[in-house]
């Protein structure tokens, strides 16, 4: 899937999420097993995660942002994939990708103040 998001008004901090397995807790019947995020300014990867919750530091900020900006709540050790990043004005692209497994994922971009 590729996504993308054009940022206006000067610099901003950006939560984006590929939802994949938590989806299951919301009725969802065949959520993707384990996404992956890229961020992409032009043709520069800017930044990328697998598993959002593996590293306790950013698992921690990451679940901060979501509850600042109202978004649902991640399944603790699920396969979701999440990005924490400033970024400046200028357009994005977000791709997200699997292991050819099939399955729905939501792509979300939150402006966290």
């Amino acid at each position: 899937m590729t996504s993308g998001t054009v940022i206006t008004g000067g610099a901003k901090k950006l939560l984006i999420r590929a939802v994949g397995p938590t989806l299951a807790g919301f009725g969802v019947g065949s959520p993707h097993p384990d996404p992956r995020i890229k961020l992409f300014q032009g043709q520069t990867e800017l930044d990328a995660n697998d598993d959002w919750s593996t590293v306790e530091f950013m698992k921690n900020r990451i679940s901060g942002a979501a509850a600042y900006v109202g978004a649902f709540g991640l399944v603790d050790g699920s396969k979701d994939a999440c990005l924490l990043v400033s970024v400046t004005e200028g357009a994005y692209t977000i791709i997200v990708e699997g292991d050819g497994d099939p399955g729905e994922v939501i792509v979300e971009v939150y402006e966290v103040r």
